[in-house]
């Protein structure tokens, strides 16, 4: 694989919507291409190939978004995305490398403010996640087509330390959960829930000077009826620590 060839983005447009200072709407858009060449052997398997032997294609993908405030309270943000493929021997995957105009991200904010940076904000809808190394939960950017996740949040932060709890459902019945890696996990055959499962994590982000950083995180999953259904259905705990010095 080659890396992006050409990542460039337009022009932001912040237009205020009222004399007070919180009020205001962005509008950006973003786009990326990239070129994947396939050699005609990986891992010792023999793959489709042209006639030099390479699967060579092109992906593109363009995003927009409108993201709303209103006061320091409410917040609405919508992102649109469409993923294009051309070349790949076999066609391009489904929803890997292409997914055209559909809804990437709609979700409503509502914060809680307590003073000095201390907040809880309540979000529901359709949005991105990314936590640490990605090996859990992650937006998959490495595809060419990012990965939302439809859930509701409660993300809570007070000093240093930021707690947050994600719900999740399965968006069709007729579909399973997955590994990043696109491999099924679970399969949606063997129930008719939507309730995959909720998500709680405790994180503390330390800084003992300007060039030091201290993480430490638990993360706990409750499985839902969906996976108890589809797997074993066992909790599942994660703890992580990181330590980061910067020059």
């Amino acid at each position: 694989r080659y890396p992006a060839l050409l990542a460039m983005s337009a022009n932001r447009r912040h237009i205020a919507i009222a004399a007070t200072d919180p009020d205001f709407i962005k509008v950006r858009g973003v786009t990326a291409s990239d070129r994947q060449l396939i050699p005609p052997k990986v891992w010792n398997r023999d793959g489709p190939g042209n006639s030099a032997g390479y699967n060579t294609y092109f992906l593109q993908r363009y995003m927009l978004y409108g993201d709303l405030h209103l006061s320091s309270h409410f917040r609405t943000f919508v992102q649109s995305i469409n993923g294009f493929e051309d070349g790949r021997i076999g066609g391009p995957r489904p929803l890997i490398d292409r997914d055209q105009f559909d809804l990437h991200q709609a979700f409503f904010d509502w914060k809680w403010d307590f003073g000095n940076d201390d907040a809880i904000n309540w979000r529901i809808g359709r949005q991105e996640f990314e936590y640490g190394t990605g090996r859990l939960i992650d937006v998959r950017e490495g595809p060419n087509i990012r990965l939302p996740f439809d859930a509701a949040r409660a993300l809570t932060k007070f000093g240093d330390w930021s707690t947050d709890w994600n719900f999740f459902w399965r968006q069709s019945l007729d579909d399973g959960v997955y590994r990043l890696s696109g491999s099924l996990l679970a399969s949606g055959q063997n129930s008719q829930a939507r309730y995959i499962g909720s998500s709680p994590a405790l994180t503390l982000v330390w800084n003992p000077q300007r060039h030091v950083t201290v993480l430490i995180s638990y993360v706990h999953v409750f499985p839902g009826q969906f996976i108890k259904d589809s797997t074993e259905g066992k909790p599942i705990d994660y703890f992580t620590t990181w330590l980061t010095y910067k020059f």
